[in-house]
């Protein structure tokens, strides 16, 4: 358990603003390290992918496997075999990334049309049914995994997705300053080939519930504990007394990704 005793050791050595960028660099060389080896696969395949309009290589690579999957052709399935055994796919990061295009269809941010694109091209995912306008059961290698919308089942005002998405550790954060009752847990979620991203979400223990926020998801806990290593889990009641202790100390706005750092730190 992270206390305040470690935190001051952690901010009596290091700035609060040195603790930010150490996060932030290490991110960037998770997703430059990814990428790297996405756009080594992609081109494996003599693929063009600037012919796909879209930023992210992962996107890309799972439109391509999405066509060759579909083509249901003996040759074109080896092909995608043989980029996951040579590259070392991890199709664990597939769950978030489901999760992100369902919020992503379900905000209207993309269309039917790019969400079956990506969708089909997750290797791990067999079919993605839409049940109502809040849930989505996944037919995976792991059984059926239902998606449903987090702020509904909380009961809560929703948070724009701009808000929200890529701000994962403030919006858990926020979230367990005002919810003490739930925990809040820190997971190293790994990208498709190298690295990890590094993301907390909300639990409710007693009804095995992992509340992924920043996604707008809702998912069985169960399901984290199988496919994503935990850093640490803590409770909003602890949570709330470090961080109002940081601001009265450092005057500081603690976040997850704070307390990360201090248990990397320390080693805990």
């Amino acid at each position: 358990m992270i206390t305040f005793d470690d935190v001051k050791k952690v901010l009596d050595k290091n700035t609060f603003k040195e603790l930010v960028i150490d996060y932030t660099l290490r991110q960037k060389r998770n997703k430059r390290k990814n990428n790297d080896v996405v756009r080594q696969a992609i081109n494996e395949l003599v693929f063009d992918p600037e012919c796909i309009p879209l930023e992210d290589y992962s996107a890309k690579l799972q439109i391509i496997f999405s066509f060759l999957i579909a083509s249901d052709k003996p040759k074109n399935l080896e092909i995608v075999k043989h980029i996951i055994d040579t590259y070392g796919y991890r199709s664990q990061a597939e769950l978030v990334i489901a999760s992100q295009y369902i919020d992503n269809i379900c905000c209207k941010a993309i269309d039917s049309q790019l969400f079956s694109f990506i969708t089909n091209g997750l290797v791990s995912i067999n079919s993605i049914k839409e049940l109502s306008s809040t849930q989505f059961q996944l037919d995976t290698i792991y059984g059926d995994i239902y998606i449903t919308n987090a702020f509904d089942t909380l009961g809560t005002t929703p948070i724009p997705q701009e808000k929200r998405c890529g701000y994962c550790h403030n919006v858990t954060t926020s979230f367990l300053l005002e919810n003490p009752d739930f925990y809040g847990a820190y997971y190293y979620i790994p990208l498709t080939f190298e690295g990890f991203l590094e993301h907390s979400v909300v639990i409710d223990p007693s009804k095995n519930i992992v509340f992924d926020l920043t996604n707008n998801a809702t998912m069985d806990l169960g399901i984290w504990k199988k496919l994503y290593p935990r850093a640490f889990i803590i409770s909003g009641h602890d949570l709330r007394q470090l961080y109002l202790q940081a601001q009265d100390k450092y005057n500081i706005s603690l976040n997850m990704s704070t307390l990360e750092e201090v248990r990397r730190r320390t080693k805990k």
